[in-house]
């Protein structure tokens, strides 16, 4: 998502996506794995890879805005 909105538009886009949408998925991810945990359900795994796969966006996003 972060690269469409780069390639459509800009920085401005970079933006976006370092400011909206990886804090919510950083949420969302963190929120799936608390109740992955609490209820005994399956997908520990997938929410800690969405965890970890936000997690190189940001200084990423970082270094190409500096």
């Amino acid at each position: 998502m972060s690269l469409l909105l780069l390639l459509g538009l800009g920085v401005l886009g970079l933006l976006v996506s370092f400011l909206i949408f990886s804090p919510l998925a950083l949420i969302f991810s963190i929120t799936a794995s608390i109740q992955v945990a609490r209820r005994g359900q399956r997908g520990l795994g997938l929410a800690v890879m969405g965890f970890l796969l936000v997690l190189p966006g940001w200084p990423i996003t970082a270094f190409l805005l500096w």
